[in-house]
């Protein structure tokens, strides 16, 4: 190991830029964010505050340059970290062996493990699910970086339980877990997408003995590498990242949330809803501080649960993002199992008729306990007998379990046994190196 000078090099560098913005931006930002839920007015459709005001009875199009330059001021800071942290992921992934790994259930609970500390927005994270991929991570590793960062973060789900109800809260964390450990894994290629192009791969004859490589000459040649996949990197996520800001402030502008403000709950404003939902570029944590000032504003609780999930978890960004580094399908695809997830969290949690109750119960409990004998069976590897006495046994333990999360978790507690069961699962695999 110690004779890898230039992985070293280029390991104390991450480490330094992830400590340095975690310390000095991130986190001191999250807090204030999270100090300042529920008591500031908004500024700007885009952002908490507004660094460009636009004159009184401003135009449309004026309107919609200040939101864009506000939205680039917001983000600045974050995209800076993605673009700086994926360079810095690309290079060091090249300096290691490529080993792949069919594993994708593992491979996704690993991108979670990598994502959450991370802390930057949907938005500024696809730049570095991006560097991970096209250095050798596996789709699914690239793709639940993405989903986790935003939405997993310590201080966000703080913030998430503490501001919302606590079936809310429950909900967009069990759509979460369901989205990156379930979903992810199912949908991705096991074949990789060839990349762009190969502007920026590491040259091989820089890997010559590595034994007599000095600090210098390491030195000199992780700042090439690094450069050169900064260049890369820039160039095709930059111009995306304008673009996306324009298309965030005109539908800003076009179509406003609190137009919804007292309007009666039916499919078609629900889907119109998740649908921006999913579309909006917000920053970390401003989607929480616009779903929440929503309900005070008095949206209904079933339009603020499909916003709490929508919001921040998918963005036009990263699907530009998604569509140019995997496929357009892909981008696709995913948009609208985010956006379908949003509508569901609507009819499982807050629709209260007779068929959505059935809605919830019957293909829930379905989903689950045959995903849980799958486990046991494909996974874990037991027999038909022991999967079957397995399910049973989980069966009769959901039941128990129900009453006793009842009075937190209220109408949600069902679901709570169906996580617990998903990440021990998950974490008996990792342990025990069982391949998935």
């Amino acid at each position: 190991m110690t004779s890898n000078r230039k992985f070293i090099i280029l390991l104390i560098f991450i480490i330094a830029v992830v400590s340095s913005f975690w310390l000095v931006s991130r986190y001191p930002a999250l807090d204030i964010k999270a100090a300042l839920s529920g008591s500031e007015a908004f500024e700007d459709p885009l952002t908490h505050q507004a660094h460009f005001h636009a004159p009184r009875k401003a135009d449309f199009i004026t309107r919609v340059v200040y939101t864009t330059l506000n939205w680039y001021e917001t983000n600045w800071r974050g995209m800076a970290f993605g673009l700086v942290l994926a360079a810095g992921f690309y290079t060091l992934l090249k300096t290691i062996p490529r080993q792949s790994s069919d594993r994708r259930f593992r491979n996704s609970f690993m991108g979670m493990f990598v994502g959450t500390p991370l802390g930057v927005c949907v938005n500024c994270v696809a730049p570095i699910a991006k560097g991970m991929y096209e250095a050798g991570s596996k789709m699914e590793t690239a793709l639940a970086v993405m989903f986790s960062s935003p939405t997993l973060n310590i201080v966000v789900l703080t913030m998430l339980f503490s501001i919302f109800p606590f079936y809310m809260a429950v909900m967009k964390l069990v759509a979460t877990f369901i989205l990156i450990l379930i979903i992810v894994p199912l949908i991705s290629e096991k074949r990789r997408t060839a990349p762009e192009n190969q502007v920026c791969e590491i040259d091989p004859a820089a890997t010559y003995d590595l034994n007599h490589e000095s600090w210098a000459m390491a030195f000199k040649s992780a700042s090439r590498d690094y450069w050169k996949s900064l260049c890369y990197i820039f160039t095709r996520t930059v111009p995306l990242m304008l673009l996306a800001g324009v298309f965030g402030a005109l539908a800003s502008h076009l179509w406003s949330f609190d137009k919804l403000v007292g309007a009666p709950v039916n499919l078609a404003s629900l889907s119109l809803l998740s649908f921006m939902g999913t579309l909006m570029p917000l920053p970390i944590a401003f989607d929480l501080m616009l779903a929440q000032a929503m309900m005070m504003s008095g949206l209904s609780p079933a339009f603020v649960t499909t916003l709490v999930f929508t919001f921040g978890t998918f963005s036009i960004y990263s699907a530009m993002i998604i569509a140019r580094t995997f496929s357009v399908f892909l981008a696709v695809k995913l948009f609208f199992i985010v956006f379908a997830i949003g509508i569901g969290s609507f009819l499982f949690h807050t629709f209260a008729t007779r068929w959505a109750s059935l809605a919830d119960v019957i293909p829930n409990t379905i989903f689950i306990f045959a995903y849980f004998a799958f486990a046991l069976r494909r996974f874990i590897g037991l027999s038909p007998l022991w999967t079957g006495l397995g399910t049973a046994a989980f069966f009769a333990a959901s039941l128990l379990a129900e009453p006793v999360f009842a009075p937190l978790a209220g109408s949600s507690a069902a679901y709570l046994p169906g996580l617990f069961a998903m990440l021990g699962i998950g974490l008996y695999l990792i342990l025990c190196r069982k391949p998935v």
